[in-house]
């Protein structure tokens, strides 16, 4: 059997067992150019636990930070027009759930929460492709910052995009989502096993009173492969396929 053939049939078998393996408790990315989404519409507002129940969320895969208490990590679920800090599920119009968002005088100004994606395809990725959609309720006189930053050891960030919610509140204040943020071809090496981080960071900036409400839907990952990683697994599946003809 000769080295490539070999290479095929490691990477054939690698591949497999890469799709029977169960997720990790991070955001795991098993395929490359498969892209993940995360749309929170299972999300209630009922919080975060390292075994999440029905309707929270994974406190290893988010990591919020800039609250006072633990409740205010579970605040439930709301249609907007809230005032007391915390996180929710806003639904955003019809029945579009997102993960929420309402800063308050010691909430979340400032405040972080921290995506956590490990690689878990078999090979380093050099290239990503992310992106998210931003809603904002402004019905407050007061602006606030809400930024997008990605990081491979969680301490350095580096800037996907920025927005600060506009001071003066809407006469009829509704949900608008004001970005549709996408983020392609990020270089950044992350090994096997690896991890990269997504980041939302959020402050005041202007004005007074209470605060706008901020809402995230439509989170993608995607693991971008180096045109000889792609060659190398379709190779390896092909050769799966045959061993498996051969088995029957």
């Amino acid at each position: 059997m000769n080295t490539l053939y070999k290479k095929g049939v490691v990477l054939a078998l690698a591949f497999a067992g890469l799709m029977a393996v169960d997720a990790k408790a991070q955001l795991a990315i098993t395929t490359l150019s498969s892209t993940e989404t995360i749309d929170f519409q299972s999300f209630d507002g009922s919080g975060f636990a390292a075994t999440p129940a029905a309707g929270q969320l994974d406190s290893d895969t988010w990591d919020i930070q800039g609250f006072n208490s633990a409740g205010d990590l579970a605040r439930g679920a709301s249609s907007g027009g809230v005032t007391t800090g915390g996180v929710y599920s806003f639904d955003v119009g019809g029945g579009n759930n997102t993960l929420g968002f309402q800063p308050g005088g010691s909430d979340f100004t400032p405040g972080t929460a921290t995506l956590t994606i490990q690689n878990t395809t078999g090979f380093t990725v050099n290239s990503w492709n992310f992106g998210y959609d931003l809603w904002v309720f402004n019905d407050q006189g007061r602006a606030n910052s809400f930024n997008w930053e990605w990081s491979t050891d969680n301490v350095s960030f580096n800037s996907l995009s920025t927005y600060t919610s506009v001071e003066v509140a809407d006469g009829a204040p509704a949900w608008n989502n004001v970005q549709n943020n996408t983020a392609n071809g990020i270089a950044a090496s992350v090994a096997n096993n690896g991890f990269i981080y997504l980041r939302w960071a959020g402050d005041d900036v202007s004005g007074g009173g209470s605060r706008d409400e901020f809402g995230i839907d439509n989170v993608t990952v995607t693991a971008v492969p180096e045109p000889s990683s792609f060659a190398l697994i379709s190779m390896g599946m092909g050769l799966l396929y045959l061993l498996r003809r051969k088995r029957k």
